[in-house]
């Protein structure tokens, strides 16, 4: 797995914050060059907080993240790119940096004019220039996808903080499993079972969850169908690599449509909130 880091692009008037560096080269030359200054996710914090705490460690500054600005893939490894917005201290050289600071290693930040950017060697200088265009993105479940993170564990383990709270769209939930009405349905009814740990597919599941989870889902479409009366409910499983969570789409299908493969690629609708018929189902479930 790539290196993954969080860094924080920082405007003062005309100016950004970087952090400079001189380093001797193995051939015994010094290369000078600007970084967005940042550093390591540790993984456990959110990508924000991993911002956050390295500009606390390396330049003695609290910030604020605003916005995101986007994933750089490359041999070094993956960089988030995050705008935010000095709340407290003035930077100077702190922490692992400041240890390891002398002349063949040298680290100083500094405000540098933003009308000097194509001149100077600095790494992430398109991210700065989109930063400063307002191109911003949201950090989103395929961008976490492209770094190795599961998008599911990520939102599970630091409290809904990619798809937002789904607690009132839960119809039954244990130690095992989570099943809940599907914010993006494809049709009226749309439900998703997901399993807590993480496997990446049917092909990992332990026989004893696997059990579990198909038994589930056999009762749960036979309450969607009672519920919505819809003439048929399909099961549709599609986890495709390391970094997907596995789960369960049922999807149902209404007398007034054709059968078939078809109603797994319906067209995406606006998610209805129906609260009486979320309580019938788990009235149903808990039976």
């Amino acid at each position: 797995m790539k290196r993954i880091s969080s860094r924080a692009i920082i405007f003062k008037e005309d100016k950004v914050l970087l952090m400079f560096r001189k380093k001797r080269q193995k051939d015994g030359t010094i290369k000078e060059y600007f970084v967005v200054p940042g550093g390591g996710w540790e993984g456990d914090e959110t990508l924000e907080q991993n911002a956050i705490r390295e500009l606390k460690e390396e330049m003695n500054i609290d910030i604020e993240i605003t916005n995101f600005v986007g994933l750089e893939i490359s041999d070094f490894g993956c960089a988030n790119y995050f705008v935010a917005k000095i709340v407290k201290g003035e930077p100077h050289l702190g922490g692992e940096e400041r240890e390891k600071n002398n002349e063949d290693n040298y680290y100083e930040p500094m405000f540098v004019d933003l009308s000097q950017l194509d001149k100077l060697d600095i790494v992430g200088k398109e991210y700065i220039k989109k930063a400063y265009d307002k191109q911003f993105q949201i950090l989103n479940n395929a961008i976490l996808t492209d770094q190795g993170i599961c998008p599911t564990c990520y939102d599970k383990k630091f409290g809904n903080v990619l798809f937002g709270d789904n607690s009132k769209n839960i119809i039954f939930k244990d130690d095992d499993v989570e099943v809940f009405m599907c914010a993006n349905p494809r049709a009226k009814g749309h439900v998703i079972i997901s399993t807590i740990k993480h496997f990446k597919d049917m092909m990992e599941i332990d026989d004893e969850t696997c059990k579990k989870v198909f038994v589930l889902a056999k009762n749960v479409m036979n309450a969607i169908k009672k519920v919505f009366e819809s003439e048929s409910v399909y099961l549709c499983t599609m986890c495709d690599g390391p970094n997907n969570h596995f789960h369960l789409q049922l999807i149902p299908r209404y007398n007034f449509e054709k059968r078939g493969s078809i109603n797994f690629v319906k067209e995406r609708q606006p998610y209805l909130y129906e609260q009486e018929k979320i309580e019938q189902l788990k009235k149903i479930l808990s039976e």
